[in-house]
Parts: structure tokens; sequence; C-alpha cells
């Protein structure tokens, strides 16, 4: 009974602690598996954070998360009551998977997130404002480019069971193609550019990796669902910005 109230009250405190940083959610729960030995010896053997309807301070929004570590966590109990207080894995690293499951009108905020604009508008590969994300079928649709010519971006996962996706970009529809070889070749590059973009991309929020792996659109059911690899090198600061 003790432990499992210990162990219950990890879950509590994590729980409370991950409401704080959201803007709204309708479910936040944090499950801790540990023992009390372990917990008194800074070990927890896993820990899953899941969610629905959540909405970042800065706009980043889904319907369903969950994280998933399996791995043994190992806390540097040190860092808790030091001058500035924090959350430290210790080596090995823990890893897991993150899932979510995201609208096309989740999809439209995650390109609008300042990440995102800071590392694709820069490139040329979106355009200021809204970029109309779409589902159809198993392709993610949204307009892409930048300056006063937009193309339409459509991307799907590879399939076969091969991890990553595949993009082609084509003109939006009712635009005639204007100096069609100029504009074959910035399509080309902007499909590649965001291909290679989403196959390596990787996202640090402050002390959690994450590394996408796929994503699959239900258009449907009127959603996708991405899937990431997750490393836990400490566990967020309250500060964290995303």
């Amino acid at each position: 009974a003790c432990v499992r109230a210990c162990v219950r009250a990890c879950g509590k405190v994590a729980t409370l602690a991950l409401k704080s940083r959201l803007r709204r959610y309708s479910e936040v729960a944090t499950t801790v598996d540990c023992t009390l030995l372990g917990l008194l010896n800074g070990e927890v053997d896993g820990v899953r954070v899941s969610g629905r309807d959540w909405e970042s301070p800065m706009r980043l929004t889904c319907r369903q998360l969950d994280f998933t570590v399996t791995e043994k966590v190992r806390i540097d109990y040190s860092r808790l009551i030091s001058p500035a207080p924090s959350i430290e894995v210790l080596e090995p690293k823990p890893s897991g998977v993150a899932t979510g499951v995201f609208t096309a009108a989740d999809m439209d905020n995650l390109f609008a997130h300042p990440l995102m604009q800071g590392a694709l508008r820069p490139e040329g590969l979106l355009p200021p404002g809204r970029t109309g994300v779409a589902f159809r079928g198993s392709t993610m649709y949204f307009r892409v480019g930048a300056g006063a010519r937009t193309y339409r971006a459509a991307l799907q996962s590879k399939g076969g069971g091969r991890a990553g996706v595949q993009v082609a970009v084509a003109e939006e529809p009712g635009r005639d193609a204007v100096d069609a070889g100029a504009a074959g070749a910035e399509r080309r590059r902007i499909a590649a550019a965001l291909e290679s973009f989403f196959n390596e991309c990787c996202v640090d929020l402050e002390g959690v990796e994450l590394r996408f792996r796929s994503i699959v659109v239900d258009g449907a059911r009127g959603r996708a669902t991405v899937e990431l690899s997750l490393f836990v090198r400490q566990f967020p600061p309250p500060t964290v910005s995303f």
C-alpha cells in the first residue's frame, strides 16, 4: 500500500506540473512504474504520459498524445535540491515512443508554429500565414513555396513497412504553369527539401528529444497519426516554451 501511494503521488506531481504548462486540455494523465526501493534509489522503471485536446501556450494543438518510456529512468536527486532545481536523468538515457493524433487544423497550427516557420521559411519552403492543410485518402496536402508563387505539396507515408515520408509538389489547382522549366525545378527542390526535413526532423524540448518516425493519414476520419522516437536527458523545466 505504501509503494502504491508513493507511485500515485509521483504520477500526480508529474500530472500537475504538465497541466501548469498547457494553455488548455480535456485530459492529462501520468502513470509511473516503480518500486519503493527503486524510488528511494532514484530509479523509475517506466513512465507514460497521455492526454486529449491539448493546447500549448504557443498554440500547438493535438487531439490525442501518448508518451511512453518503458526503460529504467535514473534520476539525479542532488539536482532537485540545487539552487536551480531540475530533474536530470542519469546514464543510460532512456528512450521510448511518442504518438500523436492530429486534425488538419492541428497540423496547420504546427506549420504556423515559430519552430516550423523558423526552420522552413528561410529555405523558401513555407509561405507566410496558414498553409491550408487538408487530408484526402492517405495524403496530407498543404501550401508550400515563398514569394509571389506558391505550390501544393502532397505528403504521405512511404508505406511498405518503410519509415519516413515521400513528398510531391504540383501547381496549385486553377493556376497555369509559368516558365515550366524553372517552375518544375523549383517544385523538385521543395519536394526534396521537405522530404529531408521530415525524415531527419529532430526537436529538443530542453531535455526531451523527439525524432520523426512516421505519419499515417486517414482522410475518411479526418486525422493523421504521427509517431516519433523520444530520448530523455532531463524533464523539461517549467519555463520551456512550446
